[in-house]
């Protein structure tokens, strides 16, 4: 049944519209025809989601701060099959040219510019910050779909609702999610559909258990097609539906409940409403098959309120904590095959009611570190004599690192001399701000220099640095009130600069992330590089312990063995002496197969 007015969200029902202001979906039966899904407009229903906030609100999510312990890809132009590498303070990708360094360096701008942007899939392709076309163009030849692996740190020293003593998950009386802290594995695959790119799957294992939501390929990007809980598929009751709306990263989920409509002329119309989990009671029923059938329900209600989400034996601990019937503590007494069996149950149970919120706790934290990062160009903006005064706060340099006369000229007196101080002990060059009427010039003074000059009388590669130190330091400098968890993408920093300079650069890094990480943060370098001197001199600081081997991942980018045009990543460390582990031999000396 089509309306020519905007469809509406009265008690939550999910209604057509043919102005697509609202993502739309009637169901509509005659009392004498077979009820059929309809789904005229499906323009906006995972960017409008007005609908959800009764389901949001009643989450309550605190967010977390996230830690990217390791990235992998599949399908990303020559990344083919890269299993997840480890993400380090300091992360180095070097090798030949055309061999994938790029394209994995620009993964982290690329998810900048998604989830800055309403949109209807996982991934904004073409943006602010860099370009791959569509999924389509970005895909490996051959392949129709890409997908992402996630590792991730989630820390509560930001949640709301903090409880100390509480385990890393924890359900309240009401079964909310409430408290999260752990490690979490994230894989999303995207596909191609009729009209655009859409989520074709998710899975997050967390401890030792794990979920997998599986999406329909209909064009409307809305069905949830099945949901797996360790390995398990689980059925909605009837009359119950999952759906997505597309999160800043992950799709989100949501349930609705089937409802139905007798109209005067005769007509039945059916249509979803949005609906509480109807797994929110599973962990009732799971207690309910391990105590004798006397037992109250409101004994039963209690115990499965205090039973705690985590690991298996984090399970079986809970439940031996729980006071109840002589069945329940018999419990205590099974053996470890029974124990192991129980708490299964149990956490599946527990998984299957909350899922969703561990969903959007998740989404929500990859969005706070992914919104940290920052990313500049392999060719940073040439140098002018003279730019115009902008009375504008600056927050962070732009990726072609354009604007870092404004950005300096908007620093207070004290920011300033801070910023001075650490440029000249990083790369013994002192750089300033200096206004000339309604104009702003930059002006730099090396170490052997008498008086200042204007930095475009200084060489080009002073104006391909600067961006990058400035960058280094309003992380941990200025803007304090930045995420405590982020990421600077750096290309070819070493691009015009003598050899001395592109050893200095690795001063700068280790500088940068020692104080930050110094101050609880938990900032990370990706460098895509072709310096041999950079990389020595970060031996060379392991060396004299100025990073310890653990600071730093070289990632070398190969041509794979095999004829399908991919790449493998060869990882490679730095022992306690400065030395490089699993490096080949003669890597940087000239040579056909040994460019790099």
């Amino acid at each position: 049944m089509k309306s020519d007015t905007p469809s509406s969200t009265v008690g939550g029902q999910l209604h057509s519209s043919s102005g697509g202001l609202v993502a739309s979906m009637n169901l509509v039966a005659s009392t004498n025809t077979q009820s059929r899904l309809e789904v005229p407009l499906r323009k906006k229903f995972a960017v409008e989601r007005p609908w959800c906030n009764m389901y949001q609100e009643e989450t309550r999510l605190g967010v977390a701060m996230a830690i990217l312990k390791s990235l992998g890809i599949k399908n990303l132009r020559s990344l083919k099959n890269i299993p997840p590498v480890p993400i380090s303070p300091i992360t180095v990708l070097i090798g030949r040219n055309s061999v994938g360094k790029s394209t994995f360096a620009r993964i982290f701008p690329l998810i900048r510019q998604s989830v800055e942007r309403r949109k209807k899939s996982p991934i904004l392709w073409f943006g602010d910050y860099v370009d791959f076309g569509s999924l389509s163009q970005a895909v490996h030849r051959g392949e129709k779909e890409i997908s992402f692996e996630f590792s991730i740190k989630l820390d509560s020293n930001d949640h709301v609702n903090e409880k100390k003593d509480r385990p890393d998950f924890w359900l309240n009386e009401d079964n909310k999610l409430d408290y999260l802290v752990n490690e979490a594995n994230i894989t999303l695959v995207l596909t191609e559909g009729e009209n655009n790119a859409y989520p074709k799957s998710i899975f997050i294992s967390i401890e030792d258990f794990n979920f997998e939501i599986k999406f329909s390929s209909d064009s409307d990007l809305i069905k949830v097609d099945s949901i797996f809980i360790n390995g398990k598929k689980c059925t909605l009751p009837s009359g119950y539906s999952a759906f997505h709306w597309q999160g800043d990263v992950l799709p989100n989920i949501f349930f609705g409940k089937l409802e139905q409509k007798n109209h005067e002329n005769g007509e039945q119309e059916s249509f979803y409403v949005v609906a509480r989990n109807p797994w929110k009671s599973k962990i009732v029923n799971s207690v309910i098959h391990w105590v004798h059938g006397n037992v109250s329900h409101n004994t039963i209600r209690r115990i499965a309120s205090q039973i705690r989400l985590g690991s298996v034996k984090e399970v079986a601990k809970s439940v031996s904590q729980i006071d109840g019937p002589n069945s329940w503590r018999d419990l205590a007494y099974y053996s470890d095959h029974s124990k192991d069996e129980y708490s299964r149950s149990f956490q599946s149970a527990l998984v299957a009611g909350v899922f969703p919120e561990i969903i959007e706790k998740i989404d929500a934290a990859l969005k706070k570190y992914f919104s940290s990062v920052r990313y500049l160009k392999p060719l940073r903006a040439t140098a002018e004599r003279y730019y115009r005064k902008q009375d504008l706060a600056v927050h962070e340099i732009d990726s072609e690192g354009r604007n870092l006369p404004v950005f300096l000229d908007s620093l207070s007196h004290k920011a300033q001399l801070s910023f001075r101080d650490w440029i000249s002990r990083s790369l013994k060059i002192d750089v300033f701000p200096q206004r000339e009427g309604e104009q702003i010039k930059v002006m730099a003074r090396a170490e052997n220099d008498d008086e200042p000059f204007n930095i475009t009388d200084m060489g080009f590669g002073i104006s391909q640095v600067l961006p990058i130190a400035a960058q280094l330091w309003a992380i941990n400098g200025r803007h304090r009130d930045l995420a405590s968890s982020s990421a600077v993408v750096i290309e070819q920093p070493e691009l015009h600069l003598h050899p001395e300079y592109q050893a200095r650069l690795a001063d700068v890094f280790a500088s940068a992330v020692k104080q930050a990480n110094g101050r609880k943060g938990n900032t990370s370098l990706i460098v895509e590089t072709h310096s041999q001197h950079l990389v020595n001199r970060l031996g060379r600081l392991v060396e004299e312990k100025v990073l310890s081997p653990d600071d730093v991942t070289i990632l070398l980018f190969e041509p794979s063995e095999v004829e399908d045009k991919s790449t493998s990543i060869r990882i490679s460390t730095f022992d306690n002496d400065g030395v490089l582990k699993n490096w080949p031999f003669g890597f940087f000396e000239p040579g056909e197969n040994n460019v790099a």
